[in-house]
């Protein structure tokens, strides 16, 4: 900001921002975007005709609440909280269908309408020569949790570039502006794409013996989000994983199935290397027909909750499962492991897995500072990582494998058969 006091603010550009062609620099106005609806874009695009060129354009018109921090950002999980974990939840609560039209709300868009109304706004901001857009991030205290592109994924024509600031920065030139001092800013973002660059999941085996065409397979995915270095997501949980295939190496153990570790590709985008591997070697979704290792794949086991410590495994419902984990992991307790829970995890590669009706799991984690500091944020460094925790991890991981693949059973599957999709 070089007016009306420089200062220097903290931001990250948001995902896929086109980039500015140098230093852009112009004045300030706030012109929140409009819901989607035709009439709401009209009025929008009469309040502005005219007024953005050459602007930059602040996307929200109230400052971010700065919540004190009252508790602290880092936290193990206690017994009482694991206890509560490994309980089954609740069922959801017996709510009645309404019934009839919903007072003073409009009609739910269509996903073409949506995609439509998108586009228009962003090429009405072209069209009026916007130089930038910029929001307040989620976070606080110099940590800015990064966000998605705005709007669709590739979008006609594509928004103007943009940044997230950090929100007590984006707050002061709120009250600035509110206050009618007028604000101008320099911003400069230096982009490159990298079209039609090829994902690839990296595998690698343990050759087992009496059973060597049956598989047990641990993960955790090998790209990482923008901001930082993507040190706990996931950098730390392929460590964990290549660090517990080295120990059943340099062990020498004889394990009778294959002991398989997939380090996959673009999971940030739609976890896209898991389902891939599904669907080459596992189940096609079109036709459903079952490939070969569909039969033959014992588990699979995923890492990608941060860096800290491995404290259990969640179930993702598979209650069939539930004594074989619990009596594996009864020996572990001194390092920290006793949680088995039939409750489900989301959000990583196991969920292709599971969708193709294979035993597939999650582990626990200590939280760490991970959805308080590092989690998809600037601050996603080494800094955040635990070397005592991984190698507790590592050997945990390591334990519960070796068990998986000498145990005379297959890990048993759930009742219902999953349905091609």
């Amino acid at each position: 900001m070089p007016e009306p006091q420089q200062t220097p603010l903290l931001a990250v550009p948001a995902g896929w921002s086109q980039r500015t062609n140098g230093k852009v620099s112009g004045p300030t106005v706030i012109a929140p975007f409009p819901t989607l609806y035709d009439e709401d874009l009209e009025a929008y695009f009469t309040k502005f005709r005219g007024k953005l060129k050459g602007k930059i354009v602040l996307l929200s018109d109230q400052p971010r609440p700065i919540e004190p921090q009252s508790t602290a950002p880092f936290e193990r999980y206690s017994e009482e909280e694991l206890g509560n974990i490994a309980r089954a939840p609740e069922p959801p609560p017996n709510v009645p269908a309404q019934t009839g039209p919903t007072p003073n709300t409009r009609p739910r868009l269509s996903l073409q309408r949506q995609l439509s109304a998108w586009n228009k706004l962003f090429a009405f901001l072209k069209s009026e020569g916007v130089l930038a857009l910029v929001e307040p991030a989620r976070g606080q205290g110099g940590t800015i949790f990064t966000r998605d592109q705005l709007g669709p994924p590739d979008p006609s024509p594509d928004p103007p570039p943009t940044v997230s600031l950090a929100p007590e920065h984006y707050n002061r030139l709120v009250r600035l502006m509110q206050r009618n001092v007028p604000v101008k800013l320099e911003i400069e973002l230096d982009v490159s794409f990298h079209q039609n660059q090829d994902p690839f999941n990296v595998l690698a085996d343990l050759p087992g013996t009496s059973r060597r065409d049956e598989v047990v397979m641990i993960g955790a995915h090998l790209d990482s989000w923008f901001g930082a270095t993507g040190a706990t997501d996931n950098a730390a949980g392929v460590a964990i994983v290549m660090e517990a295939m080295r120990i059943l190496k340099a062990l020498d153990l004889k394990m009778d199935r294959t002991v398989r570790v997939a380090l996959c590709g673009s999971e940030e985008f739609n976890s896209a290397g898991s389902k891939a591997y599904v669907a080459k070697h596992l189940l096609d979704s079109a036709t459903g027909e079952r490939k070969p290792l569909h039969e033959k794949l014992s588990l699979y086991l995923n890492v990608d909750e941060g860096a800290g410590k491995i404290r259990g495994i969640y179930l993702q419902g598979n209650l069939k499962a539930k004594p074989m984990f619990e009596s594996w992991i009864r020996p572990l307790k001194d390092l920290g492991a006793t949680t088995v829970s039939v409750r489900d995890s989301y959000g990583s590669d196991h969920i292709a897995f599971d969708g193709a009706g294979i035993p597939a799991f999650a582990v626990i984690q200590d939280p760490l500072n991970y959805y308080s500091r590092t989690h998809h944020s600037n601050m996603d460094s080494y800094d955040y990582v635990s070397s005592e925790d991984l190698k507790l991890s590592a050997a945990i991981m390591a334990a519960l494998i070796y068990q998986a693949a000498v145990h005379p059973e297959m890990v048993p599957r759930k009742a219902t058969p999953p349905s091609p999709r």
